[in-house]
């Protein structure tokens, strides 16, 4: 597969244009896959961009920046990774072994410089739903619904066979 460059994309079903980073696939809000050709940023706002991905861009300064967490994390099963996206109840990382993965950022251990740097990334919505605590990634107070653990989402484990 060739090199994803920085750019914009227009996905498939998309009314706006999203900004995509260099090698990602996901857009910089978070809302899109896209793995298409990508046009490079004019540096001035249209109308046909994506507002969230026109600010995360504005925030992060040049295109070519690479806003990479250099800090390591771990899963609650110990496997190793750096963040290289972060969206609401994900993480997209870069495994220690160099497999690409998704993981849930709950109960991930990593340093406070870590989670601080993580922040700077994932922005004000992922800050509101998640806190560090003691080396831990948990769900902010009060936060309700399915937790998951801090574990690769990339390869679920088998499920049982359902029974009719």
């Amino acid at each position: 597969m060739a090199d994803l460059l920085a750019g914009w994309g227009f996905p498939a079903n998309a009314c706006k244009r999203h900004f995509f980073t260099q090698g990602a696939a996901v857009s910089l809000c978070g809302r899109w896959l896209f793995l298409g050709l990508r046009a490079p940023d004019p540096g001035q706002a249209t109308r046909d961009d994506c507002v969230p991905c026109r600010r995360a861009l504005e925030r992060s300064g040049s295109p070519e920046d690479s806003s990479e967490i250099t800090h390591w994390m771990r899963t609650s099963d110990g496997r190793e990774f750096t963040v290289h996206q972060a969206a609401n109840n994900w993480l997209s990382v870069n495994f220690a072994d160099g497999a690409p993965g998704i993981v849930s950022p709950a109960e991930v251990s990593c340093s406070e410089a870590a989670w601080k740097q993580l922040l700077d990334v994932a922005g004000g919505s992922f800050a509101d739903q998640w806190r560090w605590d003691n080396g831990l990634i948990l769900a902010a107070a009060g936060r309700t619904g399915r937790r998951r653990r801090g574990c690769d989402v990339t390869n679920p484990s088998p499920r049982a066979p359902v029974s009719e």
